[in-house]
């Protein structure tokens, strides 16, 4: 074979990987818009605390709680919480993004669809809860992360919910790491509050709504089974 067409052949595969490449990039998997294990109803019969009355006590020490954090966070803080902002299971959880990423699809995709159940959920109950962010309700409050969008609720906080979910689902793969995947879970939860964009009292609501959550998810064959077929894929260590 000619070195010119060898040069043609070697150019031609690579425009077809570039192409292929892009068409991968163009194709980023788009979250779930329906509940699959649950249903609306299952999701409302949860019960939260009743967000705190204007003036009470509880909605005081939220918003004492905020400006304390607001004079005392660092650059370096406001850069983490940035960062905890991600929803994907894989930032949530960096130790385990090996074992998110050499998981057979079908896994994969359970894992994305238990957030995005997830998120579909806590949509649900802030439209229930109706509760204004902080930062609007009291325009003092500058936030040094991303401001969710404009019409986003604050209760309970999804992110709260969604890590927790996520800790609890690996709680029940790998019991022996319940501390440090809870303590992960309450991280993230924290950081919307030192961040500016949560009041203290929607991220102890996503842990409940989380534990609840989990409790009605493990109820359903087809969660539990997904759950079941993780296992033989878990981290050796």
């Amino acid at each position: 074979m000619s070195p010119k067409i060898m040069r043609y052949l070697r150019l031609s595969a690579l425009i077809i990987a570039v192409a292929l490449s892009s068409a991968c990039l163009g194709n980023s998997r788009k979250a779930a818009t329906a509940l699959q294990y649950l249903d609306e109803a299952s999701v409302l019969s949860i019960k939260l605390p009743e967000v705190p009355d204007t003036g009470s006590a509880l909605f005081e020490s939220d918003f004492k709680t905020l400006h304390e954090w607001q004079e005392k966070r660092s650059e370096g803080e406001c850069i983490v919480a940035k960062k905890n902002a991600d929803y994907d299971f894989r930032a949530m959880f960096p130790g385990l993004k090996d074992f998110y990423e050499n998981l057979p699809a079908v896994n994969r995709e359970f894992l994305d669809s238990v957030g995005d159940e997830t998120a579909i959920a806590v949509k649900l109950m802030k439209k229930k809860y109706n509760r204004a962010r902080p930062y609007i309700t009291d325009p003092t409050l500058l936030p040094c992360v991303d401001k969710p969008g404009k019409n986003s609720r604050a209760y309970p906080s999804g992110h709260s919910t969604r890590a927790r979910v996520y800790a609890l689902l690996l709680t029940e793969l790998m019991p022996k790491r319940r501390s440090e995947f809870l303590t992960r879970a309450d991280i993230i939860g924290l950081d919307r509050v030192v961040g500016g964009v949560h009041h203290p009292t929607d991220i102890e609501a996503g842990r409940r709504f989380a534990n609840a959550l989990f409790a009605k998810y493990m109820q359903n064959k087809l969660f539990r089974a997904n759950v079941n077929n993780l296992r033989q894929y878990l981290p050796k260590n």
